[in-house]
């Protein structure tokens, strides 16, 4: 995707398609068990810094007005995009790539 095809807002920009998304961290698979669960072959020193499991997950999201947290994307772009995203839902992918590097700047 070239810088020039991440444009948020496209002249041709269609809302009659959207697409949104939002992206996900979580730590590698070993520390989130050892961080969120007392497992019977570890020992019990660190039983006070247990974490809930919900806690360990974090989302990145854009936010509306002060506080009002919102899905990164945007509206479809024929020209940009492609054409028919109700027969191809490459063209939908495309659309949140392209809205995803024009907000954030991550590919």
């Amino acid at each position: 995707l070239n810088p020039e095809t991440a444009v948020l807002d496209p002249a041709d920009a269609d809302h009659k398609f959207c697409a949104k998304v939002m992206l996900l961290t979580n730590p590698a698979i070993d520390d989130f068990y050892s961080k969120s669960c007392n497992l019977a072959q570890e020992n019990n020193e660190n039983q006070d810094s247990f974490q809930h499991p919900t806690r360990l997950l974090q989302f990145l999201v854009g936010t509306r007005g002060k506080n009002e947290p919102m899905a990164i994307g945007g509206p479809w772009s024929p020209s940009l995009d492609g054409a028919d995203p109700d027969e191809n839902p490459q063209v939908l992918i495309k659309t949140a790539i392209r809205t995803t590097k024009a907000l954030t700047g991550i590919d």
